[in-house]
């Protein structure tokens, strides 16, 4: 299990401390924060997956087939090509780890009033993915991009770059899909959706929990559940979970972003955009009580949120961070969801299994 030493609380910890600051969006701020993670993190020993990637890698260099080996074709062309130019595992690792991080950051930045923050939010909620889940993370961190891309109007270009992220991760598919859905709308549709999210949209969770107890007994049917792992692959356990730590920690922060989003009278599209993909991402989180699986393929939407909070609570503001001129009922809600994002922080790292203590490739 994972040992809660300082350097996990440390970094979130002085990204929250920046988000106070008035320059909290600079580019030294960026550049210091983004160095600085990769430093702690990128460069670190730990996480559960760093033997089974390395094996991945040692498979490939002993001539195994692509097709072989578990994970998808490009995260396997990235192996093949870094062993092509000389590359071991500790080097492969540290430059894909870098590399998206500096991306998933960039994206931050681009489209967060309040980097910082957001950071904050990302190492504190997903920061087990970006130590080791690597496929997963570069989904992540380029989803942003290609969601960025469809809002500057590059629609093409965007349904192309989320579709190529298919080759390293399935969970791709969730973005991908509620770009093309968002596309085919009409802004009159978009506009009824954002009208009965503003009315109906606690309502509905509480729907969808329901939802989620029917789909429980359902799926503990055998042929259901048979016919259920086929159609997985056995990617995952197809074990139904009524309730865990995981659904009540992502069912607050959508509990108290609905509360966001409703005293939100913008229809700014990139706030609609993120909203609408993060809210229907997490509902069918909900309604289908397979945990883990479910967990892992909303990762990719789940990320979201780390911008949605920030944009928010400062789009129009130039305020302090919890500063007199922020709505009263913000200031609460964001000071909520980072408490909770503090004890998600410590459930991660004391539950999850990898390298304990703390190692780091730079520090020995």
């Amino acid at each position: 299990m994972y040992k809660i030493e300082p350097v996990f609380w440390v970094f979130p910890s002085i990204c929250l401390l920046f988000s106070f600051d008035k320059r909290r969006n600079s580019r030294l701020r960026f550049w210091f924060i983004t160095i600085l993670f990769i430093l702690f993190y990128s460069f670190s020993l730990n996480g559960a997956d760093y033997e089974g990637y390395n094996s991945l890698f040692e498979e490939v260099l002993v001539g195994s087939s692509i097709r072989e080996i578990h994970g998808e074709l490009g995260y396997g062309l990235l192996m093949v090509f870094a062993q092509k130019i000389g590359m071991d595992y500790q080097i492969f690792r540290i430059v894909l780890l870098s590399v998206t991080s500096v991306v998933l950051f960039s994206m931050l930045y681009k489209m967060s009033p309040n980097f910082p923050l957001s950071v904050f939010f990302f190492t504190s909620l997903f920061i087990i993915y970006a130590i080791s889940a690597y496929r997963q993370y570069i989904v992540m961190a380029f989803s942003l991009v290609w969601i960025y891309e469809f809002v500057k109007g590059n629609a093409r270009k965007a349904i192309v770059g989320l579709v190529g992220l298919l080759f390293f991760h399935i969970t791709a598919i969730i973005p991908l899909a509620f770009v093309l859905i968002y596309k085919s709308m009409r802004e009159r549709q978009t506009t009824s959706i954002k009208i009965f999210v503003d009315k109906n949209g606690i309502i509905f969770i509480a729907v969808v929990f329901l939802l989620r107890i029917f789909n429980f007994y359902i799926l503990k049917i055998s042929i259901v559940n048979s016919v259920l792992g086929i159609i997985i692959s056995n990617r995952a356990d197809i074990n139904p979970t009524l309730f865990s730590a995981g659904l009540a920690s992502r069912t607050i922060f959508l509990f108290f972003i609905v509360i966001l989003f409703q005293y939100k009278s913008s229809n700014d599209k990139l706030l609609m955009l993120l909203f609408g993909c993060y809210y229907i991402g997490m509902t069918l989180y909900i309604a289908v009580p397979l945990e883990f699986f479910m967990g892992r393929l909303m990762n990719s939407v789940n990320v979201l949120s780390t911008i949605i909070v920030p944009y928010m609570v400062y789009r129009h503001h130039d305020d302090r961070f919890l500063g007199s001129t922020v709505a009263s009922s913000n200031r609460i809600v964001l000071s909520i969801l980072i408490i909770v994002s503090y004890v998600i922080l410590f459930n991660q790292l004391s539950n999850q299994i990898g390298y304990t203590p703390y190692t780091n490739y730079l520090f020995g």
